[in-house]
């Protein structure tokens, strides 16, 4: 797991590299797009460039496994 700032506190984004990180952010993601109600149709089309847009970034490690999920 690990954050990279961008920015100050709690506004840096976060790097997911698993979906055990995905789960440990969790809740800073939901407060996240909580406040980010223009983007939401983002979110069926996009949702990877929705939760980019917010400050989460994935890497193609986290991708496959969530995408092995499906």
């Amino acid at each position: 797991m690990k954050t990279i700032a961008r920015g100050n506190g709690r506004n840096g984004t976060i790097v997911i590299d698993s979906i055990r990180d995905l789960l440990a952010y969790r809740r800073e993601i939901l407060e996240r797009l909580s406040g980010a109600s223009d983007l939401e149709p983002l979110f069926v089309v996009e949702p990877y460039r929705l939760l980019e847009e917010i400050g989460v970034s994935f890497s193609e490690k986290a991708r496959a496994e969530i995408s092995a999920r499906r």
